[in-house]
């Protein structure tokens, strides 16, 4: 099923497709491609590791890309790795939205760990990434893990999002947060009303472990925000749960998750 871009022209997207060598290697492939063969495939030192940003800068190159695999790649794993370590998968239909998505890697994570059910269980995809050339190799990953299901491609940053970004759905919603609600930049309050549509919601957030430049705190600002009382009227706290753990090569990176199970009902 072709995926729908909803800020980028059909010009602009075959420049970006041609200009990624990646794309063309993704695409070809007949099986659901895995973290080990992304990162093999595409991983690169290009001597540019301060243009990331310690992770945190908008990818704005192919090259930049590359180097995130080569520098963050493993610590990314690490991450989801360890923090999906004991979440299960129930085969229900579901939504997926990747925030800050960049080459896509959450989703490819959780493929990894839950398996043919899990990529059989989701029917719709929203990506969201600023960077468009991050967004059209997530891209290129998504339909090659999900390619019965309806993607949609959204070129923006998290502080511009609006409700009309998110349509009610009838399948449950999987929200993906990797290394992205600790940046400062944007209202989590703002983001997370727009978000919660009426139905099903999990939320799935893993970052580094900080207590600087924003960081930890966000993500238990927002879940201890969310568990309020003033909001029960409209959300049901089913679970919401804050772990903080060490992770990949001995546990070298320090890392934070958030796992939630809400109910939104807002009447």
């Amino acid at each position: 099923m072709a995926s729908k871009y909803l800020d980028l022209s059909a010009d602009r997207i075959k420049v970006l497709r041609s200009a990624d060598p990646a794309i063309k290697v993704i695409a070809g492939q007949s099986t659901p491609i895995s973290f080990t063969w992304m990162r093999g495939a595409f991983k690169r030192d290009h001597d540019i590791k301060e243009s990331l940003d310690w992770g945190k800068a908008i990818l704005s190159d192919v090259d930049q890309l590359d180097q995130y695999l080569y520098t963050y790649g493993k610590m990314v794993c690490s991450q989801w790795q360890e923090f999906t370590a004991n979440l299960t998968f129930k085969p229900e239909p579901l939504r997926v939205v990747d925030y800050g998505c960049g080459q896509g890697l959450a989703g490819i994570l959780l493929s990894d760990k839950f398996g043919s059910e899990f990529r059989k269980s989701v029917k719709e995809v929203l990506l969201v990434e600023p960077s468009p050339e991050a967004l059209i190799r997530a891209e290129a990953v998504y339909q090659n893990l999900f390619s019965k299901a309806e993607i949609t491609c959204l070129s923006k940053k998290l502080g511009d999002l609006e409700k009309s970004d998110f349509e009610a759905s009838d399948s449950k919603t999987l929200h993906l947060f990797s290394n992205i609600l600790d940046i400062t930049g944007f209202e989590l309050g703002a983001l997370f009303s727009a978000l919660l549509t009426e139905g099903e919601h999990i939320v799935l957030a893993v970052s580094h472990n900080r207590e600087f430049a924003g960081g930890a705190g966000r993500l238990r600002g927002i879940k201890d925000e969310l568990d309020k009382a003033k909001y029960r009227s409209w959300i049901d706290v089913k679970e919401s749960d804050i772990r903080e753990f060490t992770c990949g090569d001995g546990g070298k990176f320090p890392a934070i998750g958030w796992n939630a199970f809400l109910g939104i009902n807002r009447g």
